[in-house]
Formats: C-alpha cells, sequence, structure tokens
C-alpha cells in the first residue's frame, strides 16, 4: 500500500529494479507505447515526469508484440462473408486462444499458467469498460483486468516466442 502516488511510483520502480536484476532481461508489452493505441508507457512516463521520480525503465530492454503478432500471424476475423482485423489485446487473444482448444495446451506446461486458465478472470468486456470504475474510485475491479491483461500478454508472447522468429521481434532499450 502507498500513502501518495509518489510513494507508489517509487515502490515501483523497486520492484522493476528487484525483478530485473535478478529474473528478467526484458519488459514486453502489447501496444504499450503509443498514446492512442495504448497507454501503459506514456501514463507512467507522465506521471514520473509530473511527480518527479526518476524513470523507472531507463535502459531496459523493451518489446512491443503488437507489430509482429498483426504481421505474423493472421488476426483476421471471418463471420458471414465479412472480415475484420482484430489487432487489440482481447481481441487477437479471443481469436486466438478462446477459438482453439489446442493452443492452451501448449502453454499448461509453462510454470504459472495453469491457475487463471480454466475461469474467466476479467471482470471487463474490454478495456474501455475499465475508465467508468476508475473514475468512481472502485479501484479492484480495474486492477483485475489489469491483472487480466498482462496474463494475456504473457499467453502472446508465449505464442509469438514459440511461432515467429526472434528477427520479426523489435526490441529496443527504454
Amino acid at each position: 500500500m502507498a500513502d501518495d502516488e509518489v510513494a507508489l511510483l517509487e515502490a515501483m520502480q523497486r520492484v522493476v529494479f528487484d525483478r530485473f536484476d535478478r529474473d528478467y532481461n526484458r519488459l514486453v508489452a502489447f501496444n504499450a507505447e503509443s498514446w492512442k493505441g495504448g497507454l501503459d508507457l506514456p501514463f507512467v512516463r507522465t506521471r514520473c515526469i509530473r511527480q518527479g521520480v526518476d524513470w523507472m525503465f531507463d535502459g531496459i530492454l523493451f518489446a512491443d508484440l503488437w507489430e509482429p503478432l498483426k504481421k505474423r500471424l493472421n488476426t483476421t476475423h471471418t463471420a458471414y462473408g465479412a472480415s475484420t482485423d482484430v489487432n487489440s489485446l482481447t481481441g487477437s487473444y479471443s481469436l486466438l486462444f478462446d477459438q482453439n482448444d489446442r493452443l492452451p495446451v501448449l502453454l499448461d506446461e509453462l510454470d504459472g499458467h495453469a491457475w487463471y486458465h480454466e475461469e474467466p478472470y476479467d471482470p471487463f468486456e474490454d478495456s474501455g469498460s475499465t475508465a467508468a470504475n476508475y473514475r468512481e474510485g472502485d479501484l479492484l475491479p480495474v486492477c483485475l483486468h489489469n491483472l487480466a491483461d498482462i496474463h494475456r500478454t504473457w499467453e502472446l508472447g508465449e505464442l509469438i516466442r514459440q511461432f515467429v522468429s526472434s528477427k520479426d521481434v523489435t526490441e529496443k532499450k527504454l
């Protein structure tokens, strides 16, 4: 629990550096760098600037899964003769996982996957629904939705790792 936003950002920074020093070597996200398409990194950058907190991801290797997913996997949904791209996190996830019984089995062997796979864990149909709860101060469903997005991103990352060449995944330092 943090007393204010500065304390929250500083705690987040400690967790990030502790994890990256010990367990991980890159940050992976889904469309996290653009403001209108995603908001994660621009939002955190802005909050750090406004609160006078150092950028917590400085120098950390970063890969965004959005480009390899939309370019190397078929994320086109076809129904009743009409086709549309579903390149959002929830749309891609639904198309690739929810409609294929075999894909989740590929991930069952990975540590940390099984606990949430069998039950719905996102209280919202889409990311846009979280805004009203956030404005009302109802933060538990917002946190559950963000946790669900983290797991969707992780699963899509594992899918990309298994089926897409590493040359097609662009990495950079933040």
